[in-house]
């Protein structure tokens, strides 16, 4: 069975990295390649989440953040000199998105490579404390192994968040002059 192209070069070489990282859980590092980083995937069974079939016997090679070829191992060959991992027994598949997040405020040095442990290389962080974020963006500049995060902002909220979360989490907005306020004070 072939995979229709389209769906093999959905997933991305995060993916790739995720999938590997979630099945060597004492692999788990904070490093990152360099960005024109190569390496195969040999073997492996790539899961075709559109169609919802699997191919067996795959290699995938990754150059950079890209998906460069793709194929039944037997027609796509790694190039030589670059690393290859044997996915005999594992499987690739596209990274999940979190479109609905709060890591900033939940322990950001846990809860991030946890998420790329489980799978999920995307995350929508819907609104947090200006200093969590700020926090968080140090730890992952300095290697900190985490998704992509598509920021927010700090959470705006007409009801004030009382216990339920962290101190400093969001900004409390009773009267429209108080949003304008806000929004012309914030400096991310």
């Amino acid at each position: 069975m072939t995979m229709k192209p389209i769906a093999l070069y959905r997933a991305t070489a995060g993916t790739a990295c995720a999938v590997l990282i979630a099945t060597m859980p004492t692999m788990i590092v904070a490093q990152r390649p360099p960005v024109d980083a190569t390496f195969a995937i040999s073997n492996v069974t790539v899961i075709d989440v559109e169609g919802g079939s699997r191919a067996a016997g795959q290699t995938v090679v990754v150059r950079g953040s890209r998906i460069v070829a793709a194929g039944p191992s037997a027609s796509v060959t790694a190039p030589a000199g670059v690393p290859v991992v044997d996915g005999q027994g594992k499987f690739l598949m596209p990274g999940v998105w979190d479109m609905h997040a709060h890591p900033y405020h939940n322990i950001p040095a846990r809860t991030l490579p946890l998420a790329v442990a489980h799978g999920v290389t995307g995350i929508r962080e819907m609104g947090g404390g200006i200093q969590h974020m700020a926090d968080a963006t140090r730890l992952i500049d300095e290697g900190l192994l985490a998704p992509r995060m598509f920021v927010a902002g700090p959470l705006l909220d007409g009801v004030p968040q009382g216990e339920n979360f962290p101190a400093g989490t969001g900004l409390t907005i009773l009267t429209p002059d108080e949003g304008i306020r806000v929004n012309l004070s914030i400096d991310i």
